[in-house]
């Protein structure tokens, strides 16, 4: 769908969802130009997938995503990439982030070389659009503020990085539109990018940027201490039952009792992938894991705050929802035997959240996508029918049955009661509890509050409904009890609840709570008993009318296609009013006068006549993403190199071309290929001009002058290929190349200074050309689930086994290799990794394997012990090494995040038929062994290694050898 700015990409058959999410992109644009001051003159691709899971199989960019990224904006064509999560007010504010940095991407494109020359600090290139997003209103993000100021570890804004860059540049730009106002915000982003953050806070605040921060802190202390007071500490008010301090883990969440209260469930992510964990009430075992996501492709990853885990009427049954790459599944397990007993899916629903089970245990109910709309859904597990309790475009999630059976809790996400007028389409929706009565056929809204009310749950006489409030400023617990209408506060902890769950006997209550960075179970005892009941209103009958367009007025699209805006470029330097020039993008040498830039904005005003946005299937077209190259020339010839990368928006095809030059067309390569990834399985193929030369010595031992010979290998012809993912972790790859092959070898003449085609030495006892078809088949099994910390793997395994054999009109050869590499994860922050390499070539080919390099012995450093045959074993302690490391003299410098490695390599290489002697008098003979240590550091683009070895034989030492390497630990 074309719009006014926007090229839309949506699933084909849902152009009711096209025109959504294009609402709300173009009403998110005009509220963020009103910030940035001057229109986007280029337009920006947005593709919208149908659920997370086709989300993380996207091909805009290689990376694997998980449950957790929301989106993201790839910067070579500006693309914001986005799944649907069920919620629109939750979309919207995503895409309002992703369009934020969208809007910088094509500032910076269009402007100047000077405007572009400074990076963003990395606070206020994530903190912006969180800011515009979100402007303070989440009490999510908020939650993270209060925690790090209550506990006084607030981060130096120019030390902050990952997930607290976020929340941090928010409430820092928030702190300045409630002090100095909104467009101090955006002359602090102007600033930022052609002036360092002091010289830029001296300029606008009159005070360095050291005490500008200072000034934010005293806003925050001022700001929460007040709300401290009303609060309780969540390990001083309840019994701490997780301790994320020492096991490492960040997420504890989702807690739920057996019927027989003896036992609780709950998330964890302590073995850093989520796994569901078992205790007893009573502390006396200690917690056992009963399944871990990450492992295969049954549980390859659980919803993001979005998944419960329910038990059945025996105590010793739970069922629980897993992502896998075929859709959503709800898996029965028996906690006993650890065993999956039951698979439960759905063609036509993909995605699956929250679910319970009915009392008898012949139902469940969850909360499920179906073509865009999420609802609420009964399934009858001995007759494996489906009944549809919703249906509209609302956001219907965290059913609970009531314990007598007879009722459905869940919250909605609807209007709000007194919604004041709307910046965004969505962002007046709030969540409401709300519960289905299975006799009566009807619906009945619980709460009627203009703050989020969710995540119902029940007491044992079905009379009280337990929720989570944001009513407070904080997300607590509250109950109504829906006989006497009337209300009552729960939990009044510090940080807040993510989740909870009653013991059946009313008797316990248990809860996720973030405190002092991480999420833990506690528990608290009689939460029932002295409650301070208020009086409410009764839940009231409701319909659940489909009136989402209507009430949204979502037609207002129909003004929003596609127009050629005439704008008009920059003018002069000297037409520029010098203090606009601060406010808006401009350059100092080249910039727009104050009239050019009022006229664009006039120019790119919010239509209000009709003007239908065009919709039409998907074409494919090509971009280049990028190209490389350089040229030289000499007495010799031509030399050139040019690389260029083009693909489609999607990423679905991608073709690549290589082209090098070398002194003529005879002697140079060429590489053309494509590569289709629009379906399950890959496929691909190319065509191929390739030369390599290589120069050898031969040194003679009667000092006599050296010879040199010269081996030129010539190969054309083309290759085809297919990719069948298993499922997210395993994968086969098969290729097969056709070529040709043609083998050059000639003599230096040093007298004539030329190369001798006709002539080679006999002792050589080789032929000046030869020439030869080949086809070689190539299968590759692969498998990776690891997962990766600052500088490499920490956990899973990763490895592949390649099988290759050549088929030749001279001699065939078989060629096998396999990488294995395992990583263990403990204590928090450290790991162990391992790795084996093995290969084997038999048969007529030069290939021979070596022991020096990456894939070597670090310390051993002979290059000409080579052979058919390898194995390598490799194994490392990874540790943390310098946290945060600051020095003044002789330079200032500030290093943290620095990690060390201490390793051990040992492998061999041979050929068929040698002796292989392990040891000769107490030494080690033919295998060679390798030590040593260093640090590494994450720079952002790549991993800088730098490794101090030494070889070793048991008996003598080697002196040390030093390797820089610029890539990812193994």
């Amino acid at each position: 769908m074309q719009t006014l700015h926007f090229d839309i990409y949506y699933p084909c058959h849902d152009d009711d969802f096209g025109r959504i999410v294009a609402l709300c992109a173009e009403e998110a644009y005009y509220y963020l130009r009103e910030d940035f001051r001057t229109p986007v003159k280029q337009r920006i691709p947005i593709i919208f997938y149908s659920s997370h899971e086709d989300f993380e199989a996207t091909n805009v960019i290689p990376n694997l995503l998980s449950e957790g990224v929301g989106g993201f904006t790839e910067s070579m064509h500006n693309r914001v990439v986005m799944p649907f999560s069920g919620s629109y007010r939750e979309m919207e504010k995503t895409l309002t982030h992703e369009l934020t940095h969208a809007y910088v991407n094509e500032l910076t494109a269009a402007r100047s070389s000077r405007m572009a020359s400074r990076s963003l600090p990395f606070w206020l290139s994530e903190g912006l659009p969180e800011f515009i997003s979100v402007n303070g209103k989440s009490l999510y993000n908020n939650m993270f503020i209060m925690d790090l100021v209550y506990n006084n570890k607030l981060i130096n804004l120019e030390e902050v990085g990952g997930y607290y860059a976020y929340r941090e540049g928010e409430a820092f730009l928030k702190y300045i539109e409630d002090e100095y106002g909104r467009d101090k915000v955006m002359e602090i982003f102007y600033s930022a990018r052609v002036s360092s953050q002091n010289d830029f806070s001296k300029k606008i605040f009159d005070c360095s940027f050291t005490e500008l921060q200072l000034r934010w802190e005293n806003y925050l202390k001022r700001k929460y201490f007040a709300i401290y007071n009303d609060f309780q500490v969540p390990y001083e008010a309840c019994e701490k039952r997780t301790f994320s301090e020492k096991d490492g883990s960040s997420m504890n969440t989702a807690p739920r009792w057996s019927p027989d209260g003896i036992h609780y469930t709950w998330f964890s992510n302590k073995q850093i992938t989520d796994g569901i964990y078992l205790a007893d009430r009573l502390d006396l075992k200690k917690p056992v894991s009963l399944i871990r996501s990450g492992v295969n492709g049954k549980v390859e990853e659980f919803h993001f705050k979005k998944n419960n885990i329910a038990w059945f009427p025996d105590s010793t049954t739970i069922a629980f929802s897993a992502n896998t790459s075929f859709g959503d599944r709800i898996y029965c397990l028996d906690t006993e035997t650890r065993k999956i007993t039951k698979t439960i899916s759905f063609d036509d629903i993909k995605v699956i959240y929250e679910l319970d089970i009915s009392p008898d245990g012949s139902q469940i109910v969850f909360s499920g996508i179906k073509d865009t709309d999420t609802d609420i859904f009964i399934y009858d597990l001995n007759t494996s029918s489906r009944q549809r309790l919703t249906s509209d475009r609302y956001y219907d999630a965290a059913p609970r049955w009531s314990p007598d059976g007879s009722k459905i809790a869940f919250y909605s996400e609807r209007l709000s009661p007194d919604a004041p007028d709307r910046e965004h389409v969505f962002d007046n929706c709030v969540q409401n509890i709300y519960y289905y009565d299975l006799a009566l056929q009807k619906f009945f809204q619980v709460t009627n509050s203009s703050s989020d009310c969710y995540n119902p749950e029940w007491n044992s006489d079905s009379s009280r409904i337990l929720y989570i409030s944001h009513e407070d400023q904080v997300a607590n617990i509250k109950a109504i009890d829906i006989i006497t209408a009337s209300q009552a506060q729960i939990t009044s902890v510090i940080s807040g609840v993510l989740n909870f769950d009653l013991s059946p006997d009313d008797d316990n209550l248990i809860f996720s709570c973030f405190h002092q960075g991480a999420w833990d179970i506690y528990l608290a005892a009689a939460p029932l008993d002295s409650l301070i009941w208020q009086n409410c209103q009764s839940p009231q009958p409701v319909e659940f009318i489909d009136d989402f367009w209507e009430i949204f007025n979502i037609d207002r699209i129909h003004n929003f296609g596609k127009t050629n805006l005439a704008f008009k470029k920059p003018g002069r330097k000297n037409d520029i009013d010098p203090k606009l020039a601060e406010l808006y993008d401009i350059d100092i040498d080249y910039g727009p006068d104050t009239t050019i830039v009022e006229y664009n904005r006039q120019v790119d005003k919010k239509p209000n006549l009709p003007n239908e946005p065009e919709i039409a299937p998907y074409k494919t077209k090509m971009k280049i993403d990028y190209f490389w190259g350089g040229l030289a020339y000499s007495s010799s010839g031509t030399y050139a190199m040019l690389d260029v990368w083009a693909s489609d928006i999607l990423g679905n095809h991608s073709l690549y071309s290589s082209l090098n030059v070398s002194g003529s067309i005879e002697n140079s390569s060429i590489l053309l290929q494509y590569l289709n990834l629009e379906h399950r399985n890959d496929y691909g193929g190319g065509v191929f001009y390739l030369n390599d030369e290589t120069i050898y010595r031969i040194e003679y031992s009667d000092f006599s002058t050296d010879d040199y010979f010269r081996k030129r290998i010539r190969q054309y012809g083309f290759f085809t290929a297919f990719i069948h993912p298993f499922d997210k972790y395993w994968r086969t790859e098969l290729q097969i190349s056709f070529l040709r092959q043609q083998t050059f070898r000639d003599w230096w003449n040093d007298s004539n200074d030329e190369w001798m085609e006709e002539y080679l030495p006999d002792f050589l006892d080789l032929k000046t050309k030869e020439e030869a078809w080949l086809v070689t088949p190539q299968l590759s099994f692969v498998h990776d689930n690891t997962l990766y910390g600052s500088v490499g793997p920490v956990s899973g395994w990763k490895g592949f086994l390649n099988l290759k054999h050549g088929f030749s009109t001279n001699d065939s050869y078989n060629f096998a290799y396999t990488d294995l590499r395992k990583y263990f994860f403990f204590a928090k922050r450290y790991s162990w990794a391992n790795r084996l390499l093995a290969g084997w070539i038999n048969g007529d080919t030069t290939s021979e394997f070596d022991l020096t390099g990456f894939y070597g012995v670090r310390g051993f450093d002979d290059a000409d012990l080579t052979g058919k045959n390898k194995i390598l074993l490799s194994t490392e302690f990874r540790f943390p090494l310098i946290d945060n490391l600051s020095l003044a003299f002789p330079l200032p410098i500030r290093m943290y995040g620095v990690r060390g490695s201490a390793f051990v390599d040992i492998g061999s290489v041979w050929n068929e038929g040698d002796k292989i002697n392990f040891s000769r008098n107490g030494s080690l003979d033919d295998p060679k062994m390798g030590f040593g240590f260093g640090p590494r550091l994450n720079m952002g683009f790549f991993v800088l290694k730098f490794d101090i070895a030494w070889a070793t034989n048991l008996t003598d030492t080697t002196k040390p050898k030093y390797y820089l390497w610029l890539i990812e630990d193994f």
